[in-house]
Order: structure tokens, then C-alpha cells, then sequence
């Protein structure tokens, strides 16, 4: 009785290990929020725990990845406007609130709908 309450122990502490170990911050995850539908929940179960969290601003980030995604809510809770930076390929997709859209720059690459800008 002991040594099977000891095995079902351990393998719930590796399944949660296991489970806590499994990076949500994908560029993938990230498309599934959607803006004006998404709310905190879903937000969380998508991209996991956020490393900053405010009221109406939640931030991601993985530093071996060197990804950062930032996600704004209004005051119901619902998704408002998301950003997307990778700092290996210098994509940055969508824009805080209030942000200046200008380009600075040349754009030296364009795929879906977004732009990388080369600054000089």
C-alpha cells in the first residue's frame, strides 16, 4: 500500500512538472488572442501566467527565446490590443495604445501583414 501511494506520488509530481514546463509563449498562441473577444481567462490558459500584470496590462516574455508580447484589456477584461516583439528577427507585430504607427526606417522584410524595419 505504502510503495503504490509512494509511485502515484511521484508520477503527480512529474505530470505537474511536466505540465508546468510547456512553454505557451508561441508566436502561434499569441494569433489565437484575439482583439475586442479575448478575455483575461482565456488569455492566461493561451500564453500562461504573465511575468508583469497589471489591471489592464499583461506582459510575456521568454529570455531563451528572446520573445516579448505585451496584451492591454479594458476595464470588462477583454482584450483591447496585443504587441509582439522577437528580438532575434526584430518582428514586431501589432501596437500598444497610443503608440506613433509611422515606420522610421527602410522595411527590409514583409510577411502577413507585418513589416521588419531596419533602422540606419
Amino acid at each position: 500500500m505504502k510503495a503504490s501511494m509512494k509511485w502515484l506520488t511521484c508520477l503527480a509530481g512529474a505530470t505537474m512538472i511536466v505540465g508546468c514546463a510547456q512553454n505557451k509563449m508561441t508566436r502561434q498562441n499569441w494569433e489565437m488572442i484575439k482583439e475586442g473577444t479575448s478575455a483575461k481567462d482565456e488569455v492566461r490558459m493561451t500564453l500562461g501566467a504573465p511575468e508583469i500584470e497589471t489591471p489592464n496590462q499583461w506582459e510575456f516574455e521568454d529570455e531563451d527565446k528572446h520573445i516579448h508580447a505585451t496584451v492591454h484589456f479594458d476595464e470588462r477584461g477583454v482584450v483591447t490590443r496585443k504587441e509582439w516583439m522577437d528580438g532575434k528577427s526584430g518582428e514586431w507585430a501589432g501596437a500598444a495604445p497610443g503608440i506613433k504607427t509611422e515606420r522610421q526606417g527602410q522595411p527590409v522584410a514583409e510577411t502577413r501583414g507585418n513589416t521588419t524595419i531596419k533602422k540606419d
